[in-house]
């Protein structure tokens, strides 16, 4: 079986069943069938501890693209005020 869909929604708050509540399904699809899964609380959570995880990672190699990029800004006018050194002979 193979991932058809996977969905995790927010249930308005004057939903019957889980108001307010994060749920998640998972739809799989094979030759043998479809089956869909409702997500555990304790699934979704890990679910989003991953995602926590990959935005940290992401947010810190941004941050330290910014500093490199900052960095090279400030250095830039270093260079260009350096007197030139022409070769001998010139």
């Amino acid at each position: 079986m193979k991932i058809a869909n996977v969905r995790i929604e927010r249930k308005p708050s004057y939903h019957d069943h889980y108001p307010n509540q994060l749920v998640g399904l998972v739809q799989l699809e094979g030759t043998s069938g479809k089956m869909e899964v409702k997500l555990t609380n304790k699934t979704l959570a890990q679910v989003f501890a991953i995602i926590k995880t990959d935005c940290e990672q992401v947010a810190k190699k941004n941050a330290s693209h910014v500093k490199d990029a900052i960095s090279e800004a400030e250095n830039e006018q270093y260079a260009i005020d350096e007197p030139v050194i022409n070769a001998i002979g010139e």
